[in-house]
């Protein structure tokens, strides 16, 4: 059982967004709206959003670094 978590960190502090369990399709959903979500706020201007699994490696290369500075 694979389990994957969608995290973010903004403005220095992590958040688990959410947590899939062998459901990489929707973790990379997930992934994609926050990334929206993210670029569309106007109080955010750096963070990274990530797939990470249980050893807290990357998944699928699925990492994005938000800089609107």
């Amino acid at each position: 059982m694979a389990k994957l978590d969608v995290v973010q960190k903004v403005n220095g502090n992590l958040t688990v967004v959410s947590t899939w369990v062998d459901n990489k399709n929707g973790a990379k959903q997930a992934f994609h709206e926050r990334c929206k979500l993210l670029y569309a706020d106007a109080e955010t201007t750096k963070g990274v959003v990530a797939i990470l699994d249980d050893n807290l490696d990357v998944v699928d290369g699925m990492k994005e670094f938000i800089d609107k500075e």
